[in-house]
């Protein structure tokens, strides 16, 4: 790996180690997601408000199941059950349930700002309140219980100009128990809106309100607002059991995998891609297969030829010809089957064709030298001349 290329390796990583360190640092903007979940610390989510019932003194449940499950047991004590969400999706078989439950004699309070369909039986219609003549408004909260009123200036911490209210109600049935003023601060749009009642249905009742923001983190920690939610809580009985629902809820919790919690948490996603990027880094670095460098060994020569040479040499001192011829003759074979690779065993037909084609002599020369060979080998005694003659017919093969 040349140096040009280990600096860009390096410039890629201080790159990426900067950006995440940038990302770690950076303040995250606030989350105005709706959750309205027990444990969401989010604006508009409920911790608050949920830790300070469940530390009251009041006898207070938390359901996780379906609500359907809870209106099916008709044996139970008389219960108040708690429903806060931007939208609460009680419809169909649920809808006839509810009912049956509350006519019994049980209370729901429901804080919603989306109508679900058991507006329709309790002869309700939700409407939507807008102001577009100015950026921000500061809406007015009032209550019935002792005329209570206060200036909502934080209902949201951001431009709000969209609020929701009962547009249509039962007026015989129906008891108004809190309005609200869109624009307190306005002389053309102070029309009060109601947005929270009570309906008797059966032996039970309904309380009904259209801004759940009034239930959340923000609006609690803002200022004395709190002391609205107070009062709005003590229209409730609280001689009931009172249930939290927490299965109609935007927030609910749907985490089903590692892989979901890690990255839905900054921190843990920083680290989690870090991970990643190093060890791609090592994989590429590192990664690839390792091994010693394998030495190379040469494969042991066939000394048989220089060995035969050596001790033909050592008779030509001694001037044993016989010794000399039968050395040089072994000495001819195993040049055959080294260079040639042709075996020597049989001396046919087919033997002296294969020799011919790799030694490129004629076939009538191999046949007169193998001729000679077989003289030399039923001579008793070799003369000098015959040692000579047979150098002649061997050294073409060398």
């Amino acid at each position: 790996m040349n140096r040009s290329f280990k600096i860009m390796i390096g410039l890629f990583v201080f790159l990426v180690l900067f950006i995440f360190l940038l990302e770690a640092t950076a303040k995250e903007p606030l989350d105005w997601t709706p959750s309205y979940h027990r444990d969401a610390k989010i604006p508009l989510g409920a911790k608050i408000f949920f830790d300070q019932l469940q530390e009251s003194d009041l006898d207070f449940q938390m359901n996780n199941r379906p609500p359907f499950e809870l209106f099916s047991h008709k044996n139970d004590s008389l219960k108040t059950l708690l429903l806060i969400n931007s939208y609460i999706a009680i419809n169909g078989a649920e809808t006839d349930s509810l009912l049956q439950w509350v006519e019994r004699g049980n209370d729901v309070f429901m804080a919603t700002s989306t109508a679900p369909a058991i507006m329709d039986t309790l002869n309700l219609l939700i409407s939507g309140y807008s102001l577009n003549n100015r950026i921000s408004y500061k809406p007015l909260l009032s209550l019935s219980n002792e005329n209570f009123e206060i200036g909502a200036d934080k209902l949201y911490d951001r431009d709000q100009n969209y609020f929701a209210y009962f547009k249509e109600i039962d007026t015989i049935k129906t008891t108004i128990l809190g309005e609200f003023r869109a624009d307190s601060d306005s002389i053309v749009n102070n029309r009060m809106h109601v947005n929270f009642i009570k309906v008797p249905f059966g032996k039970g009742q309904f309380y009904l309100h259209t801004m759940p923001e009034v239930f959340s983190n923000h609006f609690l920690l803002t200022d004395d607002n709190y002391r609205y939610t107070s009062a709005v809580m003590q229209f409730v009985d609280t001689s009931k059991p009172i249930v939290w629902d927490a299965y109609y809820k935007n927030g609910r919790e749907t985490i089903d995998s590692l892989l979901h919690y890690l990255l839905n948490n900054k921190y843990l996603r920083i680290t989690y891609y870090l991970l990643i990027i190093s060890l791609i880094i090592f994989i590429f670095f590192e990664g690839k297969r390792k091994q010693k460098a394998i030495k190379i060994v040469k494969p042991l020569q066939n000394k048989s030829y220089e060995y035969v040479k050596t001790i033909a040499d050592m008779y030509v001192n001694k001037s044993n010809h016989k010794k000399i011829a039968m050395l040089k003759i072994d000495l001819f074979f195993a040049k055959i089957r080294q260079k040639y690779h042709l075996q020597t065993q049989d001396i046919d037909k087919t033997f002296i064709k294969n020799l011919a084609l790799k030694s490129e002599q004629s076939e009538e020369h191999i046949i007169k030298t193998f001729k000679y060979i077989e003289r030399i080998n039923q001579l008793e005694t070799v003369s000098k001349k015959d040692l000579i003659l047979l150098e002649e017919y061997l050294n073409p093969y060398q």
